[in-house]
């Protein structure tokens, strides 16, 4: 192309103003060739000078506004007699501004044990600082785990923090630990997990007197909108009424054999409710532009379930709607509570490739 662009500039100033078959004289054809010199220079600086510019503005999308996984530092230690896991976000201070609870909560926590999967846990950390959260352990296997961490920002936006750590075996000898462990945590040792199932109905124990089914329309194919059907039953088929776990009906995370996807979703999707709240407020213009302590935050706050207002129906069943994006084997653990008791029920699940036709 540049070779074709100065060929042009050389022949308007060798033969541009010379009568029809006429020959151009020695001085034209050196005056074209410097010209040719020249073009071949300035195109050049021309296109280093693009070159440079689209480096620099592809460098700023790629480092400053292309989403990125936040990794995060983990590590743990004995107190009081039990472990202690801390967990340090490493993007720079405010960079997304400010956390607000999600859920009533700063931080969800999730570890898996790989590669089994056999070890899960869902805790949320107390904050010591901008970066620092910190949460006892509870007895999980040895292992090495991938850890989730859940957040969400003032701005709306939500992220999931991703670590690594190995844990050592939980040889505890007392009862005491700093911070102690939040309420609403939940852990659960099952099975490993081997491959997905393909079945259109599963059913696992929660307990030893509640079971939890899980029903499918049709076979799970990836990028296709599904609707993940669990009912809660006692072994003679009576319904268990759900209570509210977090503000929500129940809490569904699931995660690919190889990690390549983690999920946290919700009866209503996976949207951050937090954000949907702030939205709304700010709709109204009752939003402010900075989001006060968890504790003083009026806007954040779960919404009353004491039965005075906005009850919650009885009903034995939940769902969430979801589309696989990834062809695969899935571990999904479904968390509810069940007379003030958190329970979780452990799937595995088969996605087909989404070339297949229903």
């Amino acid at each position: 192309m540049v070779g074709l662009a100065v060929s042009i500039f050389g022949a308007a100033v060798r033969e541009s103003g010379l009568p029809a078959g006429a020959v151009p004289s020695v001085k034209r054809r050196w005056f074209a060739r410097g010209t040719v010199l020249v073009a071949t220079l300035g195109i050049s600086v021309l296109l280093w000078f693009g070159k440079r510019w689209w480096d620099a503005e592809a460098g700023d999308y790629r480092h400053n506004r292309l989403y990125k996984p936040v990794e995060a530092r983990v590590r743990t230690r004995i107190e009081n007699g039990k472990h202690i896991l801390a967990l340090e976000r490493s993007e720079p201070a405010k960079r997304n501004g400010p956390l607000v609870p999600e859920h009533g909560k700063l931080m969800h926590l999730f570890l898996v044990r790989e590669p089994d999967q056999d070890a899960f846990a869902h805790l949320h950390p107390l904050r010591r600082d901008w970066k620092l959260f910190e949460t006892a352990l509870p007895p999980l296997p040895a292992g090495d785990y991938r850890v989730y961490a859940d957040v969400t920002y003032e701005t709306g936006l939500s992220d999931t923090l991703t670590a690594t750590v190995r844990l050592p075996d939980p040889d505890v000898t007392t009862e005491i630990a700093t911070p102690r462990p939040d309420a609403d945590d939940s852990w659960i040792c099952t099975v490993p997990f081997t491959n997905g199932v393909v079945a259109l109905k599963q059913t696992t124990q929660l307990s030893p007197t509640l079971w939890m089914d899980l029903t499918l329309k049709e076979p799970l194919i990836e990028n296709r909108d599904t609707r993940l059907l669990f009912k809660v039953r006692d072994v003679i088929l009576r319904p268990a009424r759900l209570e509210h776990f977090m503000g929500m009906a129940g809490h569904l995370i699931l995660r690919r054999d190889n990690g390549a996807v983690f999920t946290h979703l919700h009866p209503g999707g996976s949207f951050s409710m937090t954000a949907q709240q702030l939205f709304v407020q700010r709709v109204d213009g009752q939003g402010p532009i900075r989001i006060a302590p968890p504790d003083k935050d009026p806007l954040c706050k779960l919404p009353s379930f004491d039965g005075s207002a906005n009850p919650m129906p009885p009903h034995d069943d939940i769902a969430f709607p979801y589309a696989f994006p990834k062809a695969g084997h899935y571990r999904l653990w479904v968390q509810v509570k069940v007379a003030g008791e958190i329970l979780s029920g452990v799937f595995d699940v088969s996605v087909a490739a989404g070339n297949k036709r229903r």
